[in-house]
């Protein structure tokens, strides 16, 4: 018998002949495949034992029958067969909305239950949810077969206000397509430009900021454990669902760091603390298993961001969202002269490319060239100047 995996038209279709008759089965449906015989022909089957024996059924060709409709036949077939009866002596009545088109929304909650649910951590699996209801709102009523294109395209428009959110969406619509056998129909719709936006804080801003905070502590519009993890945010540029996730179970106090069993890289995270990192994380009262507490015992602070909107307005700062503390603690780290690779492994990247955005906070080479040649000329300019007896070129004050 052949791998299991999840057969798609695409699967289905690039199985090559080489000569032998195999199976290769279904990860969804077990007891679902398609037999390639050894010319190419391709035949589905649902096989299960019957009585002691195996028996096998043919249910169609492809690409004549399609695997969402193979896939629906071999349920119904298989779930006679795990009753003891055999569907060649006893007549298996097929319920007529087995056949059916399947609808956009049950293509949606097979997504969600067999991939997204199953796969996915818990915050992606929250926002693919409010994904999913926005777009079975949409699409209500319509079989999956009838979204087209022009459907994706109308979306995309609808959405035009938030640029990056509309191509998220367009990124699920496919998804969801191509785990239900559909062609993705996104694929070809012009995505917004999104444009990186890397906002770099000032040391006044970050004074600001961190006043800020003190404010807000002071005056109670934050709790204590929602101002320490926006501290920890600033001093570690940790991503505020690692801050969420720390457990005092979490805390390596021999070394003084954070070590997180999982994190968005789906591997271990560990957060390296500085002193005044490590004396947030160790100040703030126990309520709890979570460090930064939220209002109920063992929750955590949830409203990182909206924390952050009070903070930046205590602080005069409403162009600077709490991610740009992440980029800040990177720019930091690159001037005070750490190489990318340093820099990757503070902030827990797993892909050197995505800490290339700062290499031009890094020594430059090409800077260094371009300094040292202005330097050259910068010489030759002001012998000119002297010679000819002109007053040196000289920098103007700012304001």
């Amino acid at each position: 018998m052949g791998t299991q995996l999840r057969l798609t038209a695409e699967i289905v279709k690039g199985l090559p002949a080489d000569g032998r008759d195999r199976i290769v089965f279904d990860d969804l449906v077990k007891g679902f495949g398609v037999r390639v015989t050894a010319t190419g022909t391709k035949i589905f089957i649902a096989q299960r034992r019957v009585g002691g024996k195996s028996l096998r059924l043919s249910i169609g060709k492809f690409p004549e029958t399609s695997v969402l409709k193979a896939r629906e036949e071999a349920r119904t077939l298989l779930s006679s067969m795990a009753t003891g009866e055999d569907p060649r002596k006893t007549k298996v009545e097929v319920p007529s909305d087995a056949l059916a088109p399947m609808l956009f929304s049950e293509a949606v909650d097979n997504w969600l239950q067999n991939h997204v649910r199953v796969k996915l951590k818990p915050l992606t699996v929250r926002d693919y949810e409010k994904i999913s209801t926005d777009l079975k709102a949409r699409f209500e009523g319509r079989p999956l077969s009838t979204i087209t294109k022009d459907d994706a395209r109308s979306l995309h428009a609808s959405m035009s206000k938030t640029p990056r959110r509309a191509n998220y969406y367009l990124a699920v619509l496919n998804a969801i397509c191509s785990f239900n056998d559909h062609p993705p129909v996104a694929t070809k719709v012009k995505r917004y430009r999104e444009g990186k936006r890397e906002r770099i804080m000032t040391a006044k801003e970050l004074e600001a900021a961190f006043a800020a905070i003190q404010t807000a502590e002071a005056e109670k519009k934050l709790s204590v454990w929602a101002c320490g993890a926006l501290r920890f945010a600033l001093l570690t540029g940790a991503r505020p669902a690692e801050i969420k996730a720390i457990e005092w179970r979490h805390l390596d106090h021999d070394r003084q760091r954070v070590v997180l069993e999982d994190s968005k890289a789906n591997r271990q995270r560990i957060i390296y603390t500085n002193a005044a990192a490590w004396t947030v994380l160790t100040s703030v009262p126990r309520f709890g298993k979570f460090v930064f507490a939220g209002s109920e015992k063992n929750t955590a602070y949830a409203r990182i961001a909206n924390g952050w909107l009070v903070v930046r307005k205590l602080a005069g700062l409403p162009d600077v969202r709490l991610y740009d503390a992440r980029h800040t603690f990177a720019s930091e780290a690159a001037m005070a002269g750490h190489n990318l690779p340093m820099i990757g492994t503070l902030l827990g990247h797993t892909v050197p490319a995505t800490t290339q955005r700062y290499v031009h906070l890094v020594d430059d080479p090409a800077s260094k060239a371009s300094q040292d040649v202005g330097d050259r000329m910068a010489a030759a300019m002001a012998g000119a100047a002297k010679s000819a007896g002109a007053t040196p070129l000289k920098r103007r004050k700012n304001g």
